[in-house]
């Protein structure tokens, strides 16, 4: 597996988040528990962390290769990260994921979210829609389309973006926790590959009798390799030197990941773009590189049928009805969690729109007392007017709108049973 090596003010500068940033730049060092944070951080982000030094001016981090998605957080309680969403939801999943590898032979690795179609998690349409995040054409032309059939109105594409970013996260984070486990468990292989998408041009001469010149005319031709360790370095190497650049050392990862419509990251972004186009492998070759991504190869592990020894471990209750009838139980698991994960993230919706509109308290009488003004959300306008995504969200859920199109929005992304 590649490494990295750097310095501690080279990987604050790049993950560290404002506190982090901060504590840094007031002590030159971080302190012990500050430290201890960072570097579960870090382990959530990439595939392996060690370091020479406990947070001192002199720390070295040596870093594996960055994760598709961030994993769940590691602490000392039992059980961590269990019992967070409903038990048929936990139970279902992975024999899912199971059912497919029994079924099918993966012949390359592959992106999550294609896992996630394939196994059936989502359906074609959401697939498509996750594009949107990257893309606001799509997200206009998502919208559109949902307009047409009349599962939103007008002006909500803050709501469509918040649904399907939100989900594809969640389920991305989940299928990678899944995975995690079964590999634990010895029952599924787990392959990470670092792949990119090259768009390489490719120049034709013909001749024209008219002109009586040879002229020439540009295709292009994409290609999708696995990167070696160097070019995976190199990519590295490019994108700390960006980061650490005056004009974008301020910014978080997360304000790049997540802030596209700042002008700011809108700048960072093209810059990223032309020096990843620009990147060469160890020979020197230009490989007109358009896209850096994390593949995986998933793969069934001989011995013991896979479902028998999960639910040996994990619901023995299921392995008789799974021994009476293994087409039925297939059929009624995979029911189980489309329904059930309808419910949870619909109420979760809920939820948020009922902490949004529940009056915070203070002991005194009111926000004033305390030399402040009291923050007014105002709805005398129209909601879908041009206004910021945070704020158009919040008349979205002042009004009681947000969780009725979330819902509407789950029924037609998600599958349904009838």
């Amino acid at each position: 597996m590649n490494k990295t090596e750097f310095t501690q003010e080279e990987i604050v500068a790049i993950e560290g988040d404002d506190i982090i940033k901060e504590h840094m730049a007031k002590n030159n060092k971080l302190m012990i528990n500050i430290f201890n944070r960072f570097v579960t951080d870090l382990d959530q982000r990439y595939e392996s962390v060690e370091t020479i030094g406990k947070g001192g001016k002199k720390t070295k981090y040596i870093l594996g290769a960055k994760r598709d998605v961030e994993a769940d957080r590691k602490d000392k309680r039992v059980n961590n990260g269990k019992g967070q969403v409903p038990l048929k939801y936990e139970q279902a999943f992975p024999i899912m994921m199971l059912e497919y590898l029994e079924t099918h032979q993966s012949e390359k690795p592959q992106t999550i979210p294609k896992w996630l179609l394939d196994m059936g998690f989502i359906t074609k349409e959401m697939f498509e829609a996750r594009k949107l995040k990257y893309d606001s054409r799509v997200l206009e032309a998502e919208t559109n389309r949902l307009v047409e059939n009349e599962v939103v109105k007008k002006g909500y594409d803050d709501v469509v973006e918040d649904y399907v970013v939100r989900e594809i996260q969640r389920l991305n984070d989940y299928f990678m926790a899944v995975v995690a486990r079964l590999n634990k468990a010895k029952i599924i292989t787990h392959v990470p590959y670092e792949m990119g998408k090259c768009k390489i041009p490719v120049i034709s001469e013909s001749w024209d009798d008219e002109s009586g010149e040879t002229e020439q005319s540009i295709s292009y031709r994409y290609e999708y390799p696995e990167l070696s360790s160097y070019v995976v370095g190199e990519i590295s190497l490019m994108q700390r030197e960006l980061q650490n650049q005056d004009k974008y050392k301020h910014l978080s990862l997360k304000e790049i990941h997540n802030l596209k419509n700042m002008k700011i990251v809108q700048e960072y972004w093209k810059e990223y773009k032309y020096r990843l186009n620009r990147i060469t492998d160890e020979s020197g070759e230009r490989l007109y590189l358009v896209l850096a991504y994390t593949a995986h190869a998933i793969f069934l592990r001989a011995g013991k049928n896979p479902i028998i020894k999960w639910l040996e471990k994990n619901n023995r209750e299921a392995i008789e009805f799974y021994n009476s009838n293994e087409i039925q139980y297939f059929l009624e698991n995979r029911n189980d969690f489309h329904k059930t994960r309808n419910d949870y993230v619909v109420g979760l919706a809920k939820k948020r729109q009922e902490r949004f509109n529940t009056p915070i308290k203070v002991v005194k009488e009111s926000i004033e007392d305390y030399g402040g003004k009291r923050k007014v959300i105002s709805v005398e306008n129209d909601p879908y007017d041009d206004k910021n995504k945070w704020d158009k969200n919040k008349e979205f859920m002042y009004l009681e709108l947000y969780a009725k199109a979330y819902e509407k929005l789950q029924e037609y992304y998600g599958h349904t049973f009838k």
